[in-house]
């Protein structure tokens, strides 16, 4: 396994994630409610993508093709931000 996809997986999941806090949304909750739409089914990547924007309401293109596709490497590195600090 390469460390490299597992640290940008990370990455990327952070980035989504506290894009959708900023918006008042829960990201757990957005996947709760997709794999309920979805169960049983087989989706793309594209289809991922269009939900997650559309939950995050913002257009995600930069952030998948940066680390889903792999056109280019994330140049920034994401902390996860709790709450309660």
């Amino acid at each position: 396994t390469n460390r490299m996809a597992y640290t940008e997986g990370s990455q990327f999941l952070s980035l989504i994630a506290h894009r959708m806090s900023l918006n008042g949304l829960s990201f757990k909750g957005f996947l709760r409610d997709y794999f309920e739409k979805y169960k049983y089914t087989t989706v793309t990547t594209e289809l991922f993508q269009q939900e997650m924007s559309a939950a995050a309401r913002v257009d995600l293109t930069p952030e998948f093709d940066r680390y889903i596709y792999g056109k280019g490497h994330a140049k920034k590195s994401f902390t996860a931000i709790h709450a309660d600090e």
